[in-house]
């Protein structure tokens, strides 16, 4: 545990430093934005042409019925799979658990690209295609957390010794005690359905459409930023209510203790679970792959030709530099991460420093969880738009946008790996000799380096793929991958939508790639002694 010492504790300056850059990124880039929002909102009034009372009600109603849709099926189908994975060992079991990591943070595009090429026709656009595409990227949510919750083994012997059947045991038993984590997972997965961009901006229309895209088009598309606003405002009122009645529920119906087992060696019929979780997982990018080089002639790698060499005559028609955008999103994503691993390691200093400002820090980096990425990005987008604070037109707004985002993700870890470190080991440094800096140092270093580079990571994914804020933030000639994607997507005939598909294959390649390799490093370095 981490705790304040009077004697050889840095100076006061050190912490407060380190502890108001953060507090001040977050205040400049979420907290006045959103207070600007909510000030704009109340200032347009009601109901005077500011918003259309029918359309905003069918929107809001739309979203909460497709997002409590999703998250139904989401935890039905990856119930089973995480029960699994929390029980027993298997041949590959990291390895499915990092490819979930990686679906998960995988953009939006890609997901809703090829659950789009995976349909047939009549079923490739409309609601069933979101809540499917919203099923493939949240089952990671429930399987993990699932996943990692202990499994009651001692306790489900009992209750078949006292003459129970596999149902009673799971009825009465097993869910009972896993209640709070698929409660959470739950949660999260609304959340994450009712605060959805990517997937719906391509796979829906007019008529299916959530609060998100409907920001987006009232503010860019159509210019009307005060129904923007009040979209916006809405959204983070239904999303406090949620949060609020999680939070509610969690202390009325706390589980009741109990030790969980190791995992153990799977019986074979097992696959017949985690099977058709693979089949959900491999199956967009399958067809993503296979898109890529089908064209209307047939099969064809022109679409690939013509992602890979940006400079033909075709590109430069229709305006698109493919390979431009791709650097763009490396470069951004690169920014991006350092802003992210910077702002966190000052936090970092401020915990392990001043416990009670690093703890007020690391409690406002949070902010941004309760806010989705495209109001975020609209509140930044009016409240700098004016003299001297017109930062619209530059490059940095999109690096600072990804970077608040992905922030709480690469904070959160650090803090717990700071906090795991025996106080003690600053104490025997301290006795051999090491000044106060150099101690903290010695003692913690070890343990947040590692997390910070993997949360640097997890910050260029998160960067590569985000397409929501991106959407409002970015300017013709910096256009990230996944804009590209979305505009190639839109266009008709010719080999668009191979070329978006080939994109999207690059993109997805990158990603998971990526997310494995932080992923099965964190797990490396949990099962060392």
């Amino acid at each position: 545990m981490v705790r304040d010492r009077g004697l050889n504790r840095p100076p006061s300056w050190v912490g407060l430093t380190a502890a108001c850059v953060p507090i001040a990124v977050i205040a400049a880039f979420v907290v006045i934005p959103a207070t600007a929002l909510v000030a704009r909102t109340i200032g347009t009034g009601w109901p005077q042409g500011a918003f259309d009372v029918n359309r905003t009600v069918f929107v809001v109603g739309s979203t909460v019925a497709q997002a409590a849709l999703s998250t139904i099926l989401t935890v039905l189908l990856g119930l089973g799979p995480g029960i699994v994975i929390a029980r027993y060992h298997f041949q590959g079991r990291t390895t499915l658990v990092s490819a979930l990591t990686a679906v998960f943070v995988m953009p939006t595009v890609v997901i809703a690209a090829g659950v789009r090429s995976a349909l047939p026709a009549p079923l490739d656009s409309g609601w069933t295609a979101v809540v499917i595409a919203h099923v493939v990227f949240n089952l990671a949510v429930v399987v993990r957390i699932v996943g990692s919750t202990p499994m009651p083994g001692s306790l489900e012997r009992t209750a078949r010794t006292l003459g129970a059947g596999p149902i009673d045991v799971l009825r009465t038993v097993t869910l009972p005690l896993i209640a709070p984590a698929v409660a959470a997972s739950a949660a999260m997965v609304f959340a994450l359905s009712f605060t959805s961009y990517g997937v719906v901006r391509i796979l829906g229309t007019h008529a299916v459409t959530t609060i998100e895209v409907e920001i987006w088009r009232e503010t860019v598309v159509l210019g009307r930023v005060d129904r923007g606003t009040f979209l916006a405002l809405i959204q983070v009122v239904v999303l406090a209510i949620v949060a609020g009645a999680w939070i509610l529920l969690r202390h009325r119906r706390r589980p009741a203790p109990f030790i969980g087992e190791a995992p153990r060696r799977a019986p074979r019929w097992i696959a017949a679970v985690i099977a058709p979780l693979v089949i959900v997982m491999v199956t967009p990018f399958a067809t993503l792959a296979l898109g890529s080089v089908r064209v209307t002639n047939g099969v064809s790698l022109s679409a690939w030709r013509a992602v890979l060499m940006p400079s033909n005559a075709r590109n430069a028609a229709i305006g698109i530099d493919p390979l431009h955008s791709l650097m763009t999103s490396i470069r951004i994503a690169a920014i991006a991460a350092a802003i992210a691993v910077l702002l966190s390691l000052l936090v970092i200093v401020a915990v392990a420093t001043t416990n009670r400002l690093g703890r007020i820090a690391g409690a406002v980096v949070m902010v941004p969880l309760g806010l989705s990425a495209v109001t975020v990005a609209l509140g930044i987008l009016i409240t700098y738009d004016t003299a001297p604070f017109d930062w619209r037109a530059s490059r940095l707004i999109v690096p600072l946008g990804h970077a608040v985002i992905s922030l709480p993700f690469v904070v959160r870890p650090a803090i717990a790996a700071l906090r795991s470190v025996n106080a003690q080991t600053v104490d025997t440094a301290l006795i051999l000799g090491a000044r106060p800096q150099r101690a903290r140092l010695t003692a913690y270093g070890p343990a947040v380096t590692p997390v910070l580079l993997t949360g640097a990571g997890l910050a260029m994914a998160i960067s590569l793929g985000e397409f929501g804020a991106t959407s409002l933030l970015s300017r013709s000639g910096n256009e990230t991958l996944p804009i590209v994607i979305d505009r190639m997507l839109a266009r008709t005939g010719g080999d668009f939508r191979a070329r978006a598909h080939a994109l999207a294959v690059v993109l997805a390649g990158g990603v998971i790639t990526l997310t494995v390799m932080l992923d099965r490093a964190r797990m490396t370095r949990r099962q060392r002694p």
